[in-house]
């Protein structure tokens, strides 16, 4: 019997000398992290501890600020909070408060939320490489100074590691019920979008991509739907990274009751109003040249370090990586 205690005790105090290993460790790497943050990037906070014992690793950043100063954007809230159990450090669950600070260029934005969490699994090994990362804001509501603020019932954003493929991410986004929060007669509300696209990188996304991000080399779009009012978008195609580091490929997009579609640009204020009427001539033209009047079928082009939507030019391509 006294064996048997001796050898609770001893467990007891092994865990217990783990979980203050594990919190030295966590406090550790986020100095590190502070100490050498990615260029350009001022990244401030009030405070940092890291409690639960001994079941759980309860990481509380408070007042958490980053800022690009290059660009102008910056984030910040309150609070910050990662949670682990301890016998699985690998996998992760965030939580951020009901309202958070958004800083452009333009001025500050707030974010609203009935919940906002994210949970991330890693690989359990030294390099930390992402395995999965899901994140799902309920009621969010975006207000922005001179805008109308936009709000929507769901949004859940996921990146999955494609073991399969080398370098290669499945990257995904789902909206509910997008609603800019103005009248919107002719349009109507974005009542649901969804993308699918896999994204391959140059290298892994893992503990290093906190510091640099590789660079993306292929972006293959295999669903695109959007639902706005009754205009709806489906879509798929491949953009690669040309030489130049832009964007080069096309994206195929079909558009069904394509004549509502200027209306609804208008309505989320994407498009100016007294415009709408010349963009909709320019899609009759469009679609007299095709087989089908009524579904609209518009190739997204990137060509040359430009981009065009069909025939129609909309300026530079983006760029996916530095000139090479």
């Amino acid at each position: 019997m006294r064996f048997l205690v001796g050898g609770i005790f001893a467990l007891l105090a092994a865990w217990g000398g783990y979980w203050y290993v594990g919190q030295r460790a966590i406090e550790g790497q986020i100095a590190a992290f502070l100490a050498q943050s990615p260029d350009g990037l001022i990244i401030e906070q009030s405070g940092y501890d890291v409690a639960g014992f001994p079941s759980r690793f309860d990481l509380t950043v408070t007042a958490p600020r980053v800022t690009d100063s290059a660009t102008g954007w910056g984030w910040s809230a309150e609070f910050a909070q990662v949670f682990a159990m301890t016998w699985k450090p690998w996998h992760l669950i965030a939580a951020l408060p009901h309202s958070q600070t958004v800083e452009t260029p333009f001025g500050a934005a707030q974010l609203d939320s009935s919940r906002f969490m994210a949970s991330v699994r890693v690989a359990p090994d030294r390099a930390a490489g992402i395995e999965e990362v899901v994140v799902q804001v309920d009621a969010p509501v975006l207000s922005a100074p001179m805008l109308p603020k936009i709000s929507a019932e769901t949004v859940v954003i996921a990146l999955k590691h494609e073991v399969t493929q080398g370098f290669a991410y499945r990257f995904g986004v789902q909206i509910a019920q997008l609603t800019p929060l103005v009248a919107a007669p002719k349009g109507g509300n974005l009542t649901a979008a969804r993308l699918d696209v896999v994204l391959h990188t140059a290298a892994a996304l893992d503990r290093t991509a906190a510091i640099s991000l590789p660079e993306v080399t292929q972006i293959d779009l295999e669903a695109l739907s959007l639902q706005w009012g009754t205009v709806s978008v489906v879509g798929d195609g491949r953009v690669m990274q040309a030489v130049d580091g832009h964007a080069e490929g096309e994206i195929a997009l079909k558009v069904q009751d394509w004549r509502g579609l200027p209306d609804a640009l208008a309505d989320f204020g994407l498009l100016r109003r007294d415009i709408a009427p010349t963009v909709l001539r320019a899609l009759e033209l469009i679609a007299k040249q095709k087989g089908n009047p009524e579904v609209l079928d518009l190739p997204l082009i990137f060509r040359s370090g430009r981009m065009y939507l069909g025939p129609l030019p909309l300026g530079a391509a983006p760029m996916l990586g530095q000139r090479q």
